[in-house]
């Protein structure tokens, strides 16, 4: 994927024989799945149009003739313009309207794809400044669902790019006041619209990068919990391939789980969290579907399920596509590299 969406890292890891999604949870998954390329769509042809606006207010003014003439076209010219000037989100912030629009030209959506494009280019500043206007639409805007969980998503974004950038911050004071924030966000989406997908799908992301910070057996309600917040995004917007892909990973990180660490989350639990091969599979083979040119990771994992089922055919023809796919971020070379490793491994035994 272009480079707007390579600032993150995934990892996963088992405490006490049972699966707990790690600090970095979520972060090559939104990295090769985010739907944003529509909004940046939107931000690009907006931004192109005010150029052209701008030109023609320059020649304009050096032809007061033509401005005469024509005063009732451009005034409408530049009031259409007006929805589509560059984004400047502190004062976007500071001019929203009750009614959701800003100064009742601009609605509350037009500014979501201006802040979610500026998440997407990621980096310090654009996701800071993102932040401080979620954060003041948090205030205009209480109990928004839509606002919510895009400040619960700059939160994470910003203690994601930090640990990037600083390794040694994890699990620093700053790491974890910026995760309880992106928490409590999150909680607040859910609670404020129980049918808002992206909402429990950033929950969830949230939920297995805290739970590092939390004693063991709530680490281990966290999985069921985890894997109920996938469930509900899936429910509510079943198209988007990041969440089958998280139920994926969940299940494929359960279907792993050794006899020993079994038997020691079957001691926790009564009825510790379970998974099979195939609906690790199909939730992968799921989110393919529905993204297939942006899934390095994906391919990766897929070729993992048929290593299990020792189809070593398959398995070398997924590690061979996810090769052939674009990826420059840190993550995406991670994987190609892992890739290789296994193909050099187990490509002798495929007989195609």
């Amino acid at each position: 994927m272009s480079n707007q969406d390579g600032f993150f890292s995934f990892r996963t890891f088992v405490v006490s024989g049972i699966v707990v999604i790690g600090s970095g949870v979520g972060i090559v998954l939104y990295q090769q799945y985010v739907f944003a390329q529509t909004q940046r769509q939107l931000i690009h042809e907006v931004r192109k149009l005010s150029r052209n606006v701008s030109k023609l207010e320059s020649q304009l003014k050096k032809d007061p003739v033509a401005l005469s003439a024509s005063e009732e076209e451009v005034e409408d010219i530049f009031l259409d313009a007006s929805e589509s000037e560059p984004p400047t989100l502190k004062s976007d912030v500071e001019r929203i309207s009750p009614e959701g629009g800003i100064n009742g030209r601009r609605p509350l959506e037009i500014l979501f794809a201006e802040i979610d494009a500026q998440m997407d280019d990621a980096g310090p500043e654009n996701l800071r400044a993102a932040n401080e206007t979620l954060k003041g639409l948090s205030n205009t805007e209480p109990g928004n669902a839509e606002v919510c969980w895009r400040l619960a998503k700059s939160f994470f974004l910003l203690a994601s790019d930090d640990l990037l950038i600083n390794p040694s911050n994890d699990g620093s004071d700053d790491q974890k006041d910026l995760m309880k924030k992106a928490f409590e966000a999150a909680e607040m989406a859910v609670e404020a619209d129980k049918q808002c997908g992206e909402a429990f799908k950033w929950l969830a992301i949230i939920r297995g990068s805290i739970t590092q910070y939390l004693p063991i057996q709530e680490q281990i309600k966290s999985a069921y919990d985890i894997k109920e917040d996938i469930l509900a995004s899936i429910r509510l917007n079943p198209n988007d391939s990041l969440s089958h892909h998280m139920l994926g990973r969940w299940c494929f990180s359960v279907y792993s789980l050794s006899w020993f660490e079994r038997r020691i989350a079957s001691t926790l639990f009564a009825s510790p969290p379970t998974a099979t091969l195939e609906e690790t599979m199909d939730a992968f083979l799921k989110a393919k579907e529905l993204n297939p040119k942006q899934s390095i990771d994906n391919c990766l994992y897929l070729a993992k399920c048929y290593l299990c089922k020792k189809d070593y055919n398959q398995m070398v023809s997924w590690l061979r596509e996810g090769l052939n796919m674009k990826g420059s971020s840190r993550d995406d070379l991670k994987s190609k590299e892992e890739m290789k490793q296994l193909l050099s491994q187990y490509q002798s035994y495929a007989t195609n």
